[in-house]
């Protein structure tokens, strides 16, 4: 077996392989089909759950065995043979350890007829990853814990008010002022293009995700390369 696959085998055990992660997947699945039970004619509760709960607790889970003081890093990084092996692993495993999720709503989301949402739930899974892995560079399990509080809770609060104050006045966001909002709260913000809150472009949106997602991965394995490893 190569260093990667061990690595990301040794990632995936911690992040998925307790009982507690599956409970956790589960009671997200439950809750959701409850708020569809109760609001079968109102998408809107829902989507407040897996933009500002249900996703953001799920990823937590996830980069929570990710975020580490540097001396255990670089204990990894010599274990491993290598800062790529674990600068990868991470990667694989922060996509990887989706795909329950991602599975599980999608099924959800497609059989409600939410397609709209389904989408946005995949953008806000990569570019959340995305700064995620950023915050795992930050070699404090305390620091890592504020700022990854700040990228799935706060955040995403700040786009909804931003757009909710927008509405408020009766003016329709566009232009780079929407592609923020969306970026801060995929989930919610598809949900207001619905509403006619704010206009977006497909082509633009695809364009947006996929930019910033790939400048998020490049930059985390350009700086996880060449960080400094403070272990004293």
């Amino acid at each position: 077996m190569s260093t990667l696959k061990l690595t990301v085998r040794t990632y995936a055990k911690e992040a998925m392989g307790s009982i507690f992660f599956w409970e956790i997947l589960g009671f997200l699945a439950l809750s959701e089909a409850g708020i569809h039970y109760l609001y079968p004619r109102n998408q809107l509760p829902l989507v407040e759950f897996i933009q500002f709960l249900g996703m953001p607790l799920y990823l937590f889970l996830v980069f929570n065995v990710m975020f580490q003081e540097n001396r255990v890093t670089a204990f990894e990084i010599a274990l491993f043979a290598g800062w790529r092996d674990v600068a990868y692993g991470r990667f694989i495993t922060a996509l990887l350890s989706q795909v329950p999720f991602l599975a599980v709503n999608s099924l959800l989301l497609l059989v409600w007829g939410y397609d709209r949402v389904m989408w946005a739930l995949i953008a806000m899974g990569l570019i959340y990853s995305g700064a995620l892995l950023m915050v795992t560079l930050v070699g404090s399990k305390s620091g890592s814990y504020v700022l990854s509080m700040v990228f799935l809770f706060i955040l995403p609060i700040s786009g909804l008010a931003l757009l909710q104050a927008q509405a408020s006045l009766g003016n329709t966001v566009k232009g780079f002022m929407a592609y923020l909002v969306y970026i801060l709260s995929p989930v919610y913000t598809a949900y207001a293009e619905g509403s006619g809150l704010l206009e977006l472009s497909k082509r633009g949106l695809v364009l947006t995700v996929a930019m910033l997602t790939a400048v998020l991965y490049v930059l985390y394995a350009f700086s996880f390369r060449f960080r400094n490893l403070r272990v004293s």
